[in-house]
C-alpha cells in the first residue's frame, strides 16, 4: 500500500517545495498511477528483493491502479503477482454522500479554488491537524456530521479511537486538478482521463473531449476485489 504524493508521508521532491511550488501539485490520478505506483513498486522491490510483489488499493488507490493497468498492463504483470482493491471505484455518478453532489451542483468550490490560485487542499499544516485532534476529541458529534456528509453512511459505529488518530492524519494533502478530475468523472458518469479543454485536449489525446479509461486493456494481472 503506498503514500500517493502530497499526503502527509510523501511531500519530498527532488527540486520542487509542496509550500512554494505550485508545479509539485499538478497531478490526478493518473500520474498516481503511471508515475508514483511503479516508482512505489520499484522501491520495494529493490528494497525486499522480491520478483514481485502485491499492491493493495483503496478506494482512489483502487482507481489510480486501474488506470496504470489500461495503460501499461504488460510492465505491471512482470512486477505484481496481484492487485488487491479495496472498495474499489471508477465512476461514482450514483453515490449518494451530500459532497460529491454538491460538488457536481455547486460551482462556488472549485471557483473560489481557482480564483486564489489554491492548489494544495487540506495541507499537512500542524495547526490545523492538532486543531481538528482536538475538535475531534472534544466534540465527536462533529466528526460524525462531517464523516457522513463526505463518506461514512454509519459513523456511529465507529471506534472513537481510531477515529482520532485517522482525524488527526486526514489532514494529509490534496490537489485541485485531482478534485477536478474526480469532479469530472462524476459529470461525465464515465472513468475518463483528465479533461484539458478542447485545445490541450487535441494535443495530449488528439480529440477534442478527453477519452475513456478503458478497463477492457487490464490483462494478466490478478485481482482481488474487495467491496
Amino acid at each position: 500500500m503506498n503514500n500517493s504524493r502530497g499526503n502527509i508521508f510523501s511531500r519530498l521532491h527532488r527540486y520542487l517545495d509542496p509550500e512554494a511550488d505550485p508545479e509539485f501539485w499538478d497531478y490526478s490520478l493518473e500520474e498516481m498511477g503511471m508515475v508514483d505506483s511503479k516508482a512505489v513498486i520499484k522501491h520495494v522491490k529493490q528494497q525486499t528483493g522480491h520478483d514481485k510483489v502485491t499492491f493493495v488499493g483503496q478506494s482512489q488507490g483502487s482507481a489510480q491502479m486501474f488506470y496504470a493497468l489500461s495503460r501499461d498492463s504488460e510492465w505491471f504483470r512482470e512486477h505484481l503477482n496481484l492487485f488487491v482493491a479495496l472498495a474499489p471505484v471508477t465512476r461514482v455518478s450514483r453515490d449518494s454522500f451530500p459532497f460529491y453532489q454538491k460538488l457536481i451542483h455547486k460551482k462556488i468550490l472549485l471557483k473560489c479554488l481557482d480564483y486564489f490560485n489554491l492548489t494544495d487542499l487540506y495541507s499537512n499544516d500542524r495547526v490545523v491537524m492538532n486543531f481538528a485532534y482536538l475538535l475531534a476529541l472534544i466534540w465527536p458529534g462533529y466528526v460524525d456530521k462531517v464523516s457522513k456528509f463526505i463518506h461514512d453512511k454509519a459513523p456511529e459505529v465507529n471506534d472513537h479511537s481510531s477515529v482520532l488518530r485517522f482525524w488527526y492524519r486526514n489532514q494529509g494533502g490534496n490537489n485541485y486538478k485531482n478534485l477536478m478530475h474526480w469532479k469530472q468523472i462524476l459529470q461525465k458518469e464515465r472513468f475518463v482521463r483528465f479533461d484539458y479543454g478542447e485545445k490541450i485536449n487535441m494535443i495530449k489525446y488528439g480529440t477534442p473531449s478527453p477519452p475513456d479509461i478503458d478497463l477492457t486493456r487490464i490483462h494478466s494481472v490478478p485481482i482481488a476485489l474487495f467491496c
